[in-house]
């Protein structure tokens, strides 16, 4: 059985993020949301041109493009 996109992200890759290893904390996107303080923070369903993001990761207070940003399509 096929599990749902959201179902893969909270298993497979929420699950990742939050491993000793990588150790990032997973907080929703809000609008008006001030990213200039957050490090080592992914936020889910981020707000871009182009749609929502999966997660926009954060360190310093800027996003890290190129690192993992899944882009939902437009639908």
């Amino acid at each position: 059985m096929t599990e749902s996109e959201k179902v893969t992200r909270k298993k497979r890759i929420d699950t990742r993020l939050k491993s000793a290893l990588l150790n990032w904390n997973i907080i929703p996107w809000t609008e008006g949301m001030d990213t200039s303080a957050l490090n080592a923070h992914a936020v889910e369903e981020y707000s871009t041109e182009s749609g929502p993001a999966d997660y926009a990761l954060f360190v310093k207070g800027r996003s890290r493009d190129g690192f993992l940003v899944l882009l939902k399509p437009k639908s």
